[in-house]
């Protein structure tokens, strides 16, 4: 709507200093059919990925990146292992931004901070190209952290799934 708005008023603008006998007199239509292409333009525009990392504030874009992170970690793995050791490193492409969430009982043992680092690795693989070594580190990261405070046991079995899940 935003890019709708500035497309219209420039256009406006060029017209109404140029040409402004063309509104008022014989050519009103000219007008309408504007705004029309105007609203049309700016739609197909407003769904590119560019335009709208461009319009949304660098805030909102992280804030929308931790709701869906949440929704996914609520969906996936909060709560479905025994001793509530689950971790989601979740990334948005369109967002360039990553976050990684760690259920109750990784929580209460490491401090926020610790997923900084994981968060870092994967980033930096946005920046160069590779998104699997630096994916493949940071789960490397993630599994020293669960080794550190919760060391494999025998009757221990994989109760998550370790596939990557893509959604648009």
């Amino acid at each position: 709507d935003l890019l709708w708005l500035i497309l219209l008023v420039l256009s406006f603008l060029t017209i109404w200093f140029f040409r402004h006998d063309m509104i008022l007199f014989e050519r009103w239509w000219m007008l309408p059919a504007l705004f029309a292409g105007l609203f049309a333009v700016a739609r197909l525009l407003a769904r590119t990925a560019f335009i709208q990392r461009v319009l949304t504030s660098g805030a909102d874009l992280q804030q929308q990146v931790w709701a869906r992170a949440e929704v996914e970690f609520s969906r996936e793995i909060k709560g479905r292992t025994r001793s509530s050791t689950g971790i989601l490193l979740y990334l948005s492409l369109m967002e360039r931004r990553a976050v990684v969430l760690a259920d109750a009982g990784i929580a209460s043992k490491l401090p926020p901070d610790t997923w900084d680092g994981v968060t870092s690795v994967i980033l930096a693989g946005a920046k160069t190209g590779q998104w699997t070594e630096k994916l493949e580190e940071s789960i490397r990261l993630c599994g020293g952290y669960l080794a550190q405070h919760f060391p494999q046991e025998a009757r221990d079995t994989n109760e998550l799934s370790n596939a990557v899940i893509v959604k648009e």
